[in-house]
């Protein structure tokens, strides 16, 4: 998990959750990126692109996206409860892929269905 800190200076931290999609289980890698000299405004954010290999900074002071490499690509963890329309989640997107993840509730949310299209399909 990845949080952008507003306080200066600007940081990104980088956080391991024990369990999937719970924050409680959070501890803090001792990792961080310091994003202070790129963007001062607190309403950035930030994002990865599909393969994991790139974090992405949008300055909003400064209206300016910023690339950044990553060390090694992202993981993909799913909630296990989560029902795929396949049966099986899928992987992370290869290198060049985009592949669409689409979650639907029935139940008022206790419930997730999520379905894949491959390179970006709908």
């Amino acid at each position: 998990m990845y949080i952008l800190g507003v306080i200066a200076p600007m940081s990104v931290f980088q956080y391991s959750l024990s369990t999937a999609f719970n924050i409680s289980t959070a501890s803090y890698d001792s990792i961080s990126f310091d994003v202070s000299s790129q963007e001062t405004n607190t309403t950035a954010g930030i994002t990865f692109s599909t393969d994991g290999t790139r974090l992405f900074l949008l300055g909003s002071g400064t209206r300016t996206i910023y690339q950044y490499s990553t060390a090694t690509p992202a993981t993909i963890t799913y909630d296990p409860d989560l029902q795929w329309s396949g049966g099986t989640a899928p992987t992370s997107p290869a290198i060049g892929e985009t592949d669409v993840l689409t979650f639907n509730t029935t139940d008022g949310g206790t419930t997730y269905q999520a379905v894949q299209a491959i390179n970006g399909a709908k």
